[in-house]
């Protein structure tokens, strides 16, 4: 039978309150506020507040996430909604319609912007499911594009200079390799090499990609 240890009281590591820990690794009292999150034990770094100037302790993860995606950082919530203020126009990827969004908002890395749910749901139309996908043949999924399918995708990645040729995004700005779209649809082959021929290969970001394989699926 397994015997109840009592712990020592100790001090909590963040606010110094005397805690009885219920296990031995217990060394806080448990609190989530701001002066838990932003005490000495979790890394910090001094960012400079994008509205008043004013240099505050930031938590690093949040700090690189906001630089990394292009976003304002605010000392405060009265500084991030006068931020807020600072607008600017973008065009619907969809629609075309000119919209204003805040600056501090927008993800700098993106090419696809949309001015409401409603485009944003007729975009997700293209990616395709079911027996309209492009990988659909006879009742089954095909994911297979023959011999060397990873060399020929690097090489025509390569030709087109890792760039979408629709939209111009670069592998840098998606993060992720580009995917490589045929022309002329992989199902409609009956040899992988004709289907694979460079002449009918081109580099696309994912939501280019997924509107072309859409339209050629609707007009095939």
């Amino acid at each position: 039978m397994w015997k109840k240890v009592k712990h020592k009281p100790r001090t909590c590591i963040f606010c110094d309150k005397v805690i009885m820990p219920k296990r031995s690794d217990h060394v806080s009292c448990g609190k989530r506020d701001k002066a838990h999150r932003l005490s000495e034990k979790v890394p910090t770094v001094q960012a400079l507040c994008s509205f008043c100037g004013k240099e505050f302790d930031m938590q690093t993860g949040q700090y690189n996430r906001n630089i990394r995606e292009g976003r304002k950082v605010y000392c405060s919530r009265e500084c991030m909604g006068e931020g807020y203020k600072d607008r600017i126009i973008l065009k619907c990827s969809e629609c075309g319609k000119d919209f204003q969004r805040a600056r501090s908002g927008v993800d700098v890395n993106s090419k696809h912007y949309f001015c409401s749910k409603v485009c944003q749901a007729k975009n997700l139309d293209y990616i395709l499911r079911g027996e309209d996908h492009h990988y659909y043949v006879n009742g089954e999924t095909c994911s297979k594009r023959g011999l060397g399918w990873g060399a020929t995708r690097r090489q025509i990645r390569g030709r087109d200079g890792y760039l979408c040729q629709i939209c111009g995004t670069t592998e840098e700005e998606l993060g992720k390799a580009l995917d490589v779209h045929h022309v002329k649809p992989y199902r409609l082959f009956d040899d992988y090499k004709e289907a694979n021929k460079p002449d009918n290969l081109i580099a696309l970001c994912p939501t280019c990609h997924h509107r072309e394989e859409y339209c050629s699926k609707a007009t095939g």
